[in-house]
């Protein structure tokens, strides 16, 4: 029987936990990963103008693998409303993560293909 999705996704993170790798792979503080964050957010600024979506805080928010909520955090910082921004994520703990970090969001452990939307 094939492994699904989501339980691949837990055992890599599992193994970036058990091993450390993932924090000195992904979260080393560079100048490279400063610029790919700046260039990440400067997108998401286009992409929000080239849509014309107006003011962030008339629209509810979606992140599917929100992660530990570092983007929707950015966008709160943009004027997206706290209480509107929605992060579901595979891996509990990186779910956890984000709600402390915006605790009026909502922020749940599910599976992108069964979502609760």
């Amino acid at each position: 029987m094939s492994q699904s999705e989501s339980e691949r996704i837990r055992e890599v993170y599992k193994w970036y936990d058990q091993t450390g790798r993932g924090q000195k792979v992904w979260y080393k503080p560079t100048a490279g990963a400063d610029f790919i964050g700046a260039s990440i957010r400067r997108k998401i600024v286009t992409v929000l103008e080239q849509h014309g979506l107006g003011a962030l805080s008339d629209h509810s928010i979606l992140e599917v693998g929100c992660g530990s909520g570092a983007v929707l955090e950015y966008l709160v910082s943009l004027g997206a409303t706290e209480e509107k921004v929605h992060g579901p994520d595979v891996i509990e703990a990186r779910a956890n993560e984000a709600q402390k970090k915006l605790p009026s969001g909502r922020f749940q452990c599910a599976d992108a293909s069964q979502l609760p939307y």
